[in-house]
């Protein structure tokens, strides 16, 4: 629960309380008296959040799924959709980068792109598995870099 709250919210809560209810302050004779008053609130506000985030259907946490569901299966993350404008910028750096690149190294990009394997398209060029690995490696540290 812990990640789900921000102990600071619950702070402003209670001082939002405390300001809003100014006449209490003054029936407070000793400070351990403003400190119970103060987590008495506290601990109302957390219970009324728990409830929200628990009972309603908005905020409620049990609804909550994972990313991934129960198999390993690549397709089965969720995934949100690239932009046209996002598509267009990746093509574009592409470019840049297979520019100086070998008609071999641009054939593997190609086929890597199309979904094949490594081993397909080691097979389909008759390269190595390793070299195809090896462009696509190279591709992403120039890439970070």
């Amino acid at each position: 629960m812990r990640s789900k709250f921000d102990s600071l919210d619950f702070v402003q809560m209670v001082w939002a309380s405390i300001f809003t209810e100014r006449d209490k302050l003054a029936e407070f004779r000793e400070p351990t008296d403003l400190i119970k008053y103060l987590s008495t609130i506290a601990q109302r506000k957390l219970l009324q959040e728990s409830r929200r985030r628990l009972q309603g259907q908005k905020h409620n946490i049990g609804r909550e799924r994972a990313l991934v569901a129960e198999t390993e299966d690549e397709s089965t993350y969720v995934r949100k959709s690239n932009t046209p404008s996002q598509i267009v910028m990746a093509k574009d750096r592409l470019e840049v980068m297979m520019s100086d690149r070998s008609e071999r190294d641009r054939r593997v990009v190609e086929l890597r792109m199309d979904g094949l394997t490594f081993v397909e398209i080691a097979d389909q060029l008759e390269i190595n598995e390793r070299t195809a690995r090896d462009v696509i490696e190279k591709l992403a540290l120039v890439e970070t870099a």
